[in-house]
């Protein structure tokens, strides 16, 4: 079922296993070597796929083809395991309906698609389908792509030269024959951050900008667990309008006080299933992680998460 192969790659495929085992096999292989989902297709008939996984140390670069069946990752996955990576998936054949926050859109051959595993998601392959996908982390993602709005898909279109680029190497990079030495792996990395950072449509901010953004962006990290950052504290701190903050943060699908609440809720749901905070109660990592008030901290957490603070943590031990 698993095969190693030169560099860390691994190979999956249905026909090493019995007809009736196939699809469950198959959701198996999509939890281990992309995002923990759930599978379905339509009732009746043999199910055939194959996938290999190249574990790159940008993350994970994967190819694969299949026959028709849908994916959803749902509040209670995002619950059970939250994975904070972004998939960056290149159609190569078929089609696949997205669906993730208020954006709908379909991929044809040659278009990518941008998603946050940290939002529930609908994938449809309504026929044969083959793809390429990266999973990257999240911090690796925003920290170049101002543009990224982690609550919504982001479809880049095949007819742009730089969507035509980014897909040749992410390819190259999924193939189940790249054979990549480390110093190969660093560059193409570096390359395809790079090209994502400047691939989506809209406003785009000049260097002097994305220099002020990336220090925003640390300052405001530096100091999530103060419960009085703001907007303008930030901008007092670092020497310009709050106007400015705001505008550095247009066009990225947030806003500077929503960032500042997604991140302070992504620090709560691993301090609340990580070991070194056991002794600490729900109330003390809110408070410490910058929250004001419980109640908020419980409301915002639940919507995020799909569960209270507690049931969250509680799931994480069982």
């Amino acid at each position: 079922m698993r095969t190693g192969m030169g560099m860390d790659t691994t190979v999956w495929s249905t026909g090493r296993v019995a007809p009736v085992e196939r699809f469950s096999f198959w959701s198996e292989v999509i939890c281990d070597a992309v995002l923990n989902v759930e599978a379905s297709r339509p009732a009746g008939g043999d199910f055939r796929a194959e996938l290999t996984c190249n574990r790159l140390a940008l993350g994970n670069f994967v190819r694969f083809r299949s026959e028709a069946h849908e994916i959803d990752r749902s509040r209670r996955l995002l619950s059970v395991k939250p994975d904070e990576c972004y998939l960056v998936s290149l159609q190569l054949a078929g089609l696949c309906r997205v669906r993730q926050g208020e954006h709908a859109f379909t991929l044809r051959p040659g278009d990518i698609g941008v998603l946050s595993a940290a939002r529930t998601m609908h994938l449809a392959f309504e026929h044969d389908i083959e793809r390429a996908v990266a999973v990257v982390p999240r911090h690796t993602l925003e920290a170049a792509c101002g543009w990224l709005a982690p609550g919504n898909a982001v479809r880049l279109a095949r007819e742009r030269p730089v969507t035509r680029v980014l897909a040749g190497l992410l390819a190259e990079m999924a193939a189940p024959g790249a054979d990549l030495a480390a110093e190969e792996e660093a560059a193409l990395g570096r390359t395809f951050v790079d090209l994502l950072a400047s691939g989506a449509e809209g406003p785009r901010l000049s260097a002097r900008e994305h220099g002020q953004r990336a220090r925003l962006t640390a300052y405001l990290a530096a100091n999530l667990a103060d419960p009085d950052l703001t907007p303008g504290a930030a901008a007092a701190a670092l020497g310009i309008s709050e106007r400015s903050v705001h505008a550095l943060f247009a066009g990225s699908g947030t806003s500077c006080r929503a960032w500042i609440i997604e991140q302070r809720l992504a620090r709560a749901a691993a301090a609340l299933r990580a070991p070194e905070w056991r002794g600490s109660s729900v109330s003390e990592i809110a408070f410490r992680l910058g929250f004001a008030e419980l109640s908020h901290f419980s409301r915002r957490f639940k919507a995020r998460y799909g569960a209270s603070p507690r049931a969250y943590r509680q799931t994480g031990e069982s």
